[in-house]
């Protein structure tokens, strides 16, 4: 079995949001984006809840992009 070796992409981006972080935080997870983004349908690749947590991985639709 051949098993290659992962391609990863960090993305990053500012945004100033109008409410407190522990307003904001809990609605930034694969689960809770959901409640307020419309056809919002992660697939998850990796969550022990699918809620805020460290080293979640979940992939959305999209254009591939080069690395």
């Amino acid at each position: 079995m051949l098993i290659s070796q992962p391609v990863r992409a960090v993305r990053s981006y500012t945004q100033q949001l109008l409410a407190p972080p522990h307003v904001v935080f809990p609605l930034l997870c694969p689960v809770r984006e959901a409640e307020w983004a419309n056809g919002w349908d992660p697939i998850r690749v990796w969550s022990e809840s699918g809620f805020v947590e460290e080293d979640c991985v979940f992939t959305t639709p999209g254009e591939p992009v080069a690395i």
